[in-house]
């Protein structure tokens, strides 16, 4: 999905002429809630390739899957990963304060920015090719969407609405759905009930001035008992 999400940021904002540059973000010392509501002050700093996150006392720390902040430790990529440390709840250990990435992981990162780049410069090729032979009409990409869950992140669920989770046809509305809007004369069509401006394609199809039409499909088999995807 990361990989399609670069092709798609290559194909749309190059092929307008936009240069494509890192979108760097800094929120300053603000205040920040563990899920017990005891809160700290922390600042978060960075772009999509490299980001820090930092307490006011210069400790290094990450947010986990279960949406707890744990002070910073390398893992064996030499990438920020959690402590059993909670932020502002347990004693900051040592290990955690102006911790950095090892040289080898920044060299990776560094690596990992000029394919990103290479790719772009090749999806701009590809897209100006296939304008030229839509002879003026939209290009049409056809993607299949791979569903994974991961072990750390629980899916959502709702016990009147979606025991089991997103259903296929939930995934394959956001995503693929032409005009799949939120209504103020209607209940919104978001399976968690919030605001929603259009689908994937919606938005990709406006970015390019309706030269792109994104189609496609969720590819896990369906449980046809719940309507779920398996993943």
């Amino acid at each position: 999905m990361k990989n399609l999400l670069k092709i798609l940021l290559g194909i749309l904002f190059l092929s307008m002429g936009i240069e494509i540059i890192p979108a760097p973000f800094d929120t300053g010392m603000i205040e920040l809630q563990q899920p017990d509501e005891t809160t700290f002050t922390g600042r978060i700093w960075g772009d999509e390739f490299f980001y820090w996150a930092e307490t006011e006392d210069g400790y290094r720390f990450v947010q986990s899957g279960d949406e707890w902040y744990y002070y910073a430790q390398l893992d064996e990529n030499g990438e920020f990963t959690a402590t059993e440390y909670k932020v502002e709840i347990d004693e900051p250990p040592s290990e955690s304060y102006k911790l950095e990435r090892t040289q080898a992981r920044i060299d990776e990162i560094n690596q990992m920015i000029e394919e990103f780049i290479e790719q772009v410069e090749l999806n701009k090729e590809w897209f100006s090719q296939k304008q030229a032979e839509a002879q003026g009409q939209p290009v049409t990409l056809k993607v299949g969407l791979i569903l994974i869950e991961f072990q750390d992140v629980k899916h959502f669920e709702d016990e009147e609405y979606r025991p089991d989770g997103y259903l296929t046809s939930d995934f394959d509305s956001m995503m693929f759905s032409n005009n799949f809007w939120y209504d103020i004369t209607a209940p919104t069509p978001h399976p968690e009930n919030e605001l929603l401006f259009g689908s994937f394609s919606d938005y990709w199809n406006q970015m390019s001035l309706g030269k792109l039409i994104i189609e496609g499909h969720v590819a896990n088999p369906t449980d046809e008992s719940t309507g779920v995807p398996s993943g």
